[in-house]
């Protein structure tokens, strides 16, 4: 038997442990030896019954959603969720700390459910573009009905067992001692006391089919044109639950799961999963290792102040928070104790986070912190006068983090006093991410500090290179510069912005620029880090519009008109096809990002990926700027905009790395290897 099973028999039960931490997952290996155990099980005279759970305080979150493969092999999980469903025997999952994904569709194929109270359960396979493949939508649709099943699904969401979306997937729920409710349970069911049905003979979700069909309706209606291929096909599957007898509604689902597992969306959303992994693995890990960082150190009240502040006690440590009067404390705190509400926060999980925190307006306070983060207003002088002030009174291992996406960090770290311990980053408020910008300085024991304890309050870390700004302003600008390269063609701004819109970008390039304040953009581009290596084009346009009066939406006129605060969108010319104006911002990006590769700006293509994901607003389904060059073909890119190439060389001249790669036959996803396999674009 495989160690990661267990296996113990009480008289005529048997209580199969899945034993595969940390979570259980259901891997080739696990689904053999699931698939052997109960087959033993079932020819066993001796054993009238299964108890199935998990162990190390959860069930199982089925797969990892970063290793594809681990679907692979025999049996899949459809033909062990089968088998289990076969038996003959009754079983009983019990079910503890989280039964999501695959794990949940495990559980649906035993013949009864006994759940702690305090058990989450999901089915997030949405997350990733995918749908349930083991006869989840069917089993759910019959416990559920139409309209919970598909809330569950569409929503990715890992809800508690004992929420009144998912009422009806447990038969029993109890406050301790899972297990020996199941066995009790399981008992019952032997002897015939409850009686013995298989999930997919359950008919309670299709009682009402004019309800059904209705919840149908109402959810087509709803997500309209904009739905993507896995929330059409489990709209599909859960109709075919009940059109079509299980055996061919359970085939249909295996044939709309391979349709979304093949498709540009779930490619999209698997890259992305697969660049989180990669991001921890910078250069100076392998030269230092973090410093322990407990209490946290926060200067601003702002935004992003707020946001880390709040990060970091959910987290569960300790914070000392600097505003500069009692006022501004006043606020701060107010802004803090709303996003916690906002969030969800209860109560008593409130207490315990404000109980964490420490406000003051002395900055020796600070001297508290293992970690400061300065987040006030965008000034170098500021910046710097608050360094300069925190050198008298911080411990000398301290690191410091410096936000700005545009200026500069040598300068503010030279005004700390101790250069090697200060980097900038760059996040926004919400992102769950942040570019981390090391000086010249810099050292590799102050990066992984950083980096780590940013980890550690739920923020992914990204190391940008450069000394000041980050990849994304890098990126953003060149996508700027090939919009605006579009109006030069002919194009209208609404046209540039729709064609970018139902590409999936959050908002146009010109309404996002009118948004901002286009006086807003002029004043952060004077104060760009090694201004020449941006694209910056376009702010001749946009000097030429404030000269005009054209500000941006505030105004009510900018690259666009406004009316009560939305763009008015007129007809287009037609002067540039859609697919050119695709081409031009997409092959500009690849462009840039290249450089930045070869530069160091960055260190990855998927890095830049995530950046332009998390902080700017590409669609996560595409992968990021660098994935979808690679899903519209390097070579594509290269050949459409090669006749702009002599008008717009920073633009669109091919990039030396991409030549390579197209020369080579490769593409922009052989550079994200981590380790001694990884390869630099110039190589």
């Amino acid at each position: 038997m495989s160690e990661k099973l267990s296996i113990e028999k009480i008289g005529p039960v048997a209580i199969v442990r899945l034993m595969n931490p940390p979570r259980n997952f259901l891997g080739p290996v696990v689904r053999g030896a699931l698939s052997q155990v109960f087959t033993d099980l079932a020819a066993d005279e001796q054993i009238a019954g299964v108890v199935l759970t998990g162990s190390e305080g959860l069930f199982s979150t089925g797969f990892n959603a970063a290793a594809p493969d681990m679907r692979a092999g025999q049996p899949d999980l459809r033909q062990l969720c089968r088998q289990i469903e076969d038996m003959d025997k009754p079983v009983v999952a019990a079910l503890f700390g989280v039964a999501s994904g695959a794990g949940l569709e495990l559980a649906l194929a035993a013949h009864a459910r006994v759940a702690l109270r305090t058990t989450k359960v999901g089915m997030p396979d949405i997350a990733v573009g995918l749908i349930p493949s083991g006869g989840g939508t069917q089993r759910l649709t019959h416990l559920l009905g139409a309209d919970r099943a598909l809330a569950l699904m569409l929503s990715g969401q890992v809800v508690p067992v004992t929420h009144p979306r998912v009422e009806g997937l447990a038969d029993e729920l109890v406050q301790t001692g899972v297990e020996k409710a199941a066995l009790a349970y399981l008992t019952r069911l032997i002897e015939k006391e409850f009686p013995f049905q298989r999930t997919r003979d359950r008919q309670h979700g299709l009682a009402d089919p004019v309800a059904f069909q209705t919840a149908l309706s109402e959810c087509r209606t709803a997500l309209g044109s904009e739905a993507h291929l896995p929330e059409e096909r489990l709209i599909d599957c859960v109709e075919r639950a009940l059109l079509l007898p299980f055996d061919l509604a359970e085939e249909f689902e295996s044939v709309a799961f391979q349709d979304c597992a093949s498709s540009e969306y779930a490619q999209g959303l698997l890259h992305v999963q697969l660049a989180q992994r990669r991001a921890p693995n910078m250069p100076e890990a392998v030269k230092a290792k973090p410093q322990p960082v407990d209490q946290y150190g926060i200067i601003g009240g702002g935004s992003v102040g707020v946001g880390l502040v709040q990060a970091a006690l959910l987290a569960g440590h300790r914070v000392i928070w600097f505003e500069r009067n009692a006022q501004a404390i006043e606020t701060a705190l107010a802004r803090l104790q709303s996003g916690l509400a906002a969030s969800g926060t209860d109560q008593e999980t409130l207490r315990a986070c404000l109980a964490q925190l420490s406000q003051t307006t002395v900055l020796r306070d600070m001297s508290q912190a293992d970690l400061l983060i300065e987040a006030v207003a965008d000034n170098a002088e500021t910046k710097a006068q608050v360094f300069a002030a925190m050198e008298a009174v911080l411990p000398a291992a301290t690191v410091m983090l410096s936000h700005s996406g545009t200026l500069p960090v040598a300068p503010i770290a030279r005004a700390s006093g101790r250069a090697g311990q200060l980097m900038g980053f760059h996040t926004v408020p919400g992102a769950a991410l942040a570019e981390l910008i090391p000086a010249a300085q810099t050292s590799p024991s102050a990066v992984v500090t950083a980096a780590n304890a940013l980890r550690k309050i739920g923020v992914l870390p990204i190391r940008a290179g450069g000394g000041g700004g980050g990849i994304g302003a890098r990126m953003i600008a060149a996508l700027r510069d090939a919009a605006d390269f579009a109006l030069s063609l002919g194009a209208h701004p609404a046209e540039v912005d729709t064609v970018l819109s139902r590409y999936g970008l959050r908002a146009g390039v010109f309404a996002a620029m009118d948004s901002v304040g286009l006086e807003i953009i002029q004043r952060r581009a004077a104060q760009l880090h090694q201004k020449n290596t941006y694209a910056l084009q376009h702010l001749n346009r946009i000097e030429q519009l404030i000269l005009e009066g054209r500000k941006g939406r505030a105004a009510g006129h900018g690259f666009l008109d406004w009316d009560a605060g939305k763009p008015v969108l007129g007809a287009g010319s037609g002067a540039v096809p859609d697919e050119t104006i695709l081409h031009l911002c997409l092959g500009a990006m690849m462009n840039e990002g290249a450089r930045l590769l070869r530069e160091g700006g960055a260190l990855r293509p998927s890095d830049i990926d995530l950046v332009m994901i998390r902080l700017y607003g590409f669609p996560a389904w595409r992968g990021g700027p660098m994935q979808a060059a690679d899903s519209a073909g390097l070579f594509t890119l290269v050949h459409a905009t090669r006749p702009f190439a002599d008008v717009a060389p920073r633009l669109f001249a091919a990039d030396p790395g991409i030549a390579t790669l197209i020369r080579n036959g490769d593409r922009l996803d052989v550079l994200n290897a981590v380790g001694r396999n990884r390869r630099r674009i110039d190589d």
